[in-house]
């Protein structure tokens, strides 16, 4: 009845849902022909393994246990499939000699069976919290063992799900086996009905290879920036934007030399902030059209994908979007990997183990103010010893707390049997 119910309900949202996923989107790439995978359509296949990662942060964060699984078993047949053309894209950059790419069915009733009668799977992996209810209830109708992957369950959806009784029991019961970042995490999932569950940290500590980002950064940065001091604005939101540009103009007061990289969390706000820079006449350049700042730009909008740690390489600090408004925040990690020290907004749910960690050792700042976070900002640029002091109490935590890799490819081997 609940199942239902559910499909009865997604009838009415479907065309919404087809209006945010193909409304053209400046600077963004396309699905072109291959739009008619996310009706289930795809030319046949059997894979051992089906994981779904929507879109660009999944894909990152799935990817060092995707390469250590092949490396160690090269013979895995692996389907990999996002909702967004950006994460398709980052497929394509870091994975495409490893798995194939399909994009993921709507969770619509009649998608879902079509692309079920398509694909065969033994294991369908999903990273995070992307749990849709009809592709849960096909693969427990064909047998198919589901791992929640690095998941992670906020005291806010919590609350969300323990309301949505119907939905509720559609989805955990569908779980066979969740991977929780944190205690917290695995203890949310077990009040909400799964059983087995096991906690084995987050795969973001794992990050690939930061040695590799800082050593182009040190080729790239003398050539591009000089020796202006940088920082930078990472993964800002529509919502918070107007707040994140009072921001970049306190520090400009302050700091007028120095060169802030912006980075918007999604392809499409690329075009809407570099008008909102020329509005305020701004100077900038944008690196997808290769401009090299002179010496008065005043903002490098990186408006390309997958460069983040390449930015937190060269910067003295980072603010972190997300954060000014009700997104939950994003991941301090990339940042503290390279030992670049954060502040953000005090909206952190997505994040909190994390935030704590990074807050205990002075990495990672805390306010809403933007005085305040202007003041902090400041006191980065112009105090080398302070960059250094917190930068490396960051990385020691991501240090401290790998191994996440080695626990999550050791669970789902056990429980493979």
């Amino acid at each position: 009845m609940a199942r239902l119910f559910y499909n009865l309900f997604s009838i009415l949202l479907v065309i919404p849902m087809l209006v945010k996923l193909y409304k053209p989107k400046n600077d963004q790439p396309q699905f072109g022909l291959r739009w008619v995978e996310h009706f289930g359509f795809g030319s046949k296949g059997c894979f051992d393994i089906w994981v779904h990662a929507v879109s660009v942060g999944e894909v990152i964060g799935i990817t060092p246990l995707i390469v250590e699984l092949k490396q160690q078993q090269p013979e895995l047949n692996i389907l990999i499939t996002t909702t967004t053309a950006t994460g398709a894209e980052q497929v394509e950059k870091q994975l495409s000699a490893l798995v194939e790419h399909r994009y993921a069915p709507l969770d619509f009733w009649p998608c879902v069976w079509l692309f079920f009668s398509r694909y065969q799977f033994k294991q369908y992996w999903i990273m995070e919290t992307e749990l849709w209810p009809n592709c849960l209830a096909f693969a427990k109708r064909r047998r198919v063992k589901v791992v929640l992957v690095n998941a992670r369950m906020s005291q806010r959806s919590e609350k969300r799900y323990q309301k949505l009784k119907f939905t509720r029991s559609m989805v955990f019961s569908n779980l066979d086996l969740v991977l929780a970042q944190t205690e917290a995490d695995a203890q949310r999932f077990e009040s909400l009905g799964s059983t087995l569950v096991s906690t084995t940290g987050s795969l973001k500590f794992d990050l690939s290879d930061p040695k590799a980002w800082q050593t182009q950064a040190v080729k790239l940065q003398p050539s591009l920036f000089g020796e202006r001091s940088i920082w930078v604005i990472a993964s800002s939101h529509e919502a918070e934007e107007p707040q994140v540009h009072q921001l970049l103009m306190k520090v400009l007061k302050t700091e007028p030399n120095a060169l802030c990289i912006w980075v918007p969390r999604h392809p499409e706000r690329f075009s809407a902030v570099a008008q909102t820079l020329e509005q305020n006449k701004i100077r900038y350049c944008r690196r997808s059209q290769q401009q090299q700042p002179s010496f008065d730009t005043q903002v490098y909008l990186a408006d390309t994908m997958g460069e983040m740690m390449l930015w937190y390489s060269m910067a003295e600090v980072a603010f972190i979007g997300g954060s000014l408004c009700l997104v939950g925040g994003h991941n301090y990690l990339e940042a503290a990997a390279v030992a670049c020290p954060c502040v953000a907004g005090c909206s952190d749910f997505n994040f909190v183990l994390i935030s704590q960690q990074l807050q205990a050792v002075s990495h990672l700042y805390l306010s809403d103010d933007l005085d305040s976070l202007c003041q902090k900002i400041t006191d980065y640029l112009q105090d080398p010893v302070l960059v250094q002091r917190d930068g490396q109490a960051g990385l020691q935590i991501v240090q401290q707390n790998r191994g996440a890799l080695h626990r999550t490819l050791e669970a789902l081997t056990i429980n493979s049997k």
